[in-house]
């Protein structure tokens, strides 16, 4: 199967994160943490990371769940 998921814990506040990663590209890319701050700052940093084009976020709110689609950007 393609992906993987991966649980941490964040530094600043102690609250579990896990990122998980389905499918070939396009990729869906989940990002699961109570810290609404830290989903946006890992979102921000993956995007510019990997130079975003199109980035289509969804937010459910009680669980700061990101759901991210993504273009790459091609060179």
């Amino acid at each position: 199967a393609d992906g993987f998921v991966r649980g941490f814990v964040s530094l600043r506040t102690s609250l579990p994160l896990v990122i998980s990663v389905q499918g070939p590209a396009p990729s869906r890319v989940t990002i699961n943490t109570d810290d609404m701050d830290l989903a946006g700052d890992i979102v921000a940093s993956l995007a510019a990371f990997l130079r975003l084009e199109d980035l289509q976020v969804q937010t459910l709110c009680r669980r700061a769940t990101l759901l991210v689609g993504t273009d790459l950007v091609s060179d």
